[in-house]
């Protein structure tokens, strides 16, 4: 027994080192009490909780958490919880790459072809065309999940997938985002090395870079100090709902990864000068705009964003259990300005609007979109109902957002992370997301249409 005893509390203390520093007060108390007064419209409107850190160099100016990590047991978060950070995992593929090109296992111009060669015109697409998003390769990430299911889907039965479709365009000729084009890259890696992804990835890459909390999740793991991931209710006000599950198996490569804050810090610090991959590799496969490097990623339940530059080492890691904290790449903008002592603009976002539902039954009907605009079938319709003192978003009869006022025609969606903006008399509504420009109107279908 005694034995037992000290194993676990050896793997107890294995996880603590990195945690100690952090947990200390604030170097810059000054920038901590005024990044938590930025921050604070977000916290209040349920849309931020999460852990944020700002360095400089090695220098840790603060690392502070908010909000909760378990909502049904009230577990707070801490400066040292494991989120999973989505897209940010691409970063680290792109490394794991870099190796073997340094190994000179595979190049840049390498076609896929060479790896899978049962691939629908494989010959014709590159590694490079495949890091950049230029190889016409569907954005698909996931599968149906069967909880019945006798085998599990995994990163096998997602490049059959993807396999079957049809390319989005011819490789090299556009750039679109794609998952799909990610989880190639993890197949790659593993028919390169003969390793899994998550093997080669851990001594390839994140052990010699120090990342030791950073690591692939897989299904059904435990992975200790993970927060959980939430989003407000699409259908009940100032109410927070579980997000829906996901399957890390078909987001390798692409979306599979948990880390902290701390190692995200180094990560940062090392893109572009750690040892693990030469510098002619680091500098083909990232390209700073204007000396720095930014790195974000949304799945259900979490966001994230990395941002560091080159130029004075100032690093900013922002990490967030709650789907709706679209609004991360403005965050990290704001925190940057706060680190330099510069004044952000205040987050003119409100929690406290309140409008009487008589006035909120005006808008209350269906929207059509311009066809081809929104990522939506032909001929589906945005339904505006009025439930209560609160107007839902559908689509279809699927609740999708609860609005929050902001004036008496003007609502935020969080979960979609837009502002709409009704006409007076409800005949249009105007979808403005908060994330890119741009705007949509659409038009209020007559009633029995």
């Amino acid at each position: 027994m005694r034995s037992i005893a000290l194993v676990a509390l050896t793997t107890l203390f294995a996880f603590i080192p990195a945690m100690a520093g952090a947990a200390a007060p604030p170097r810059d108390a000054p920038l901590a009490s005024r990044v938590r007064a930025y921050l604070q419209p977000y916290v209040d409107l349920d849309v931020f909780s999460g852990v944020v850190l700002i360095a400089r160099g090695e220098n840790v100016l603060m690392a502070e958490p908010f909000g909760k990590a378990n909502r049904e047991l009230g577990v707070a978060n801490d400066v040292h919880q494991r989120f999973r950070i989505a897209s940010i995992s691409k970063a680290f593929t792109a490394v794991a790459i870099g190796t073997l090109i340094d190994a000179g296992k595979l190049g840049l111009d390498t076609r896929l072809a060479k790896f899978l060669p049962g691939y629908p015109r494989a010959g014709q697409i590159t590694i490079d065309e495949l890091l950049t998003h230029r190889a016409g390769i569907p954005n698909d990430n996931s599968l149906p999940y069967d909880e019945e299911a006798i085998k599990q889907n995994d990163l096998d039965a997602l490049v059959a997938k993807l396999e079957s479709e049809p390319l989005t365009f011819d490789p090299g000729t556009k750039r679109r985002y794609s998952n799909g084009g990610y989880a190639l890259l993890a197949a790659v890696i593993e028919k390169v090395t003969g390793e899994t992804y998550a093997q080669y990835l851990g001594h390839a890459v994140l052990e010699p870079m120090g990342l030791h909390h950073t690591e692939q999740e897989a299904d059904g793991e435990v992975v200790p100090h993970r927060a959980y991931g939430y989003m407000p209710d699409a259908s009940r006000p100032r109410v927070m709902a579980v997000a829906p599950y996901q399957q890390m198996a078909t987001k390798t490569g692409g979306g599979s990864l948990v880390s902290t804050a701390a190692d995200l810090h180094r990560f940062g610090l090392g893109l572009m000068t750690s040892p693990v991959l030469r510098g002619a590799t680091w500098k083909a496969l990232f390209h700073p705009h204007d000396g720095s490097l930014f790195f974000d990623g949304r799945c259900p339940g979490f966001n994230s964003a990395l941002f560091r530059d080159l130029k004075d080492n100032l690093v900013i890691v922002v990490l967030s259990n709650n789907y709706a904290s679209g609004m991360l790449a403005d965050v990290t903008d704001a925190l940057a300005k706060l680190a330099r002592g510069k004044t952000p603009d205040p987050v003119e976002l409100r929690s406290d609007v309140t409008v009487p539902a008589s006035r909120l039954a005006v808008f209350s009907g269906r929207y059509e979109p311009p066809e081809g605009v929104l990522p939506l079938p032909p001929g589906t319709l945005i339904d505006v109902a009025l439930v209560g003192d609160h107007l839902v978003v559908r689509v279809g009869t699927t609740p999708v957002d609860v609005l929050v006022p902001q004036s008496d025609r003007s609502f935020l969606a969080r979960n979609l992370w837009s502002r709409l903006t009704f006409a007076s008399d409800g005949t249009t509504m105007v979808d403005e997301p908060l994330y890119r420009p741009g705007e949509v109107t659409l038009k209020r279908v007559p009633p029995g249409s």
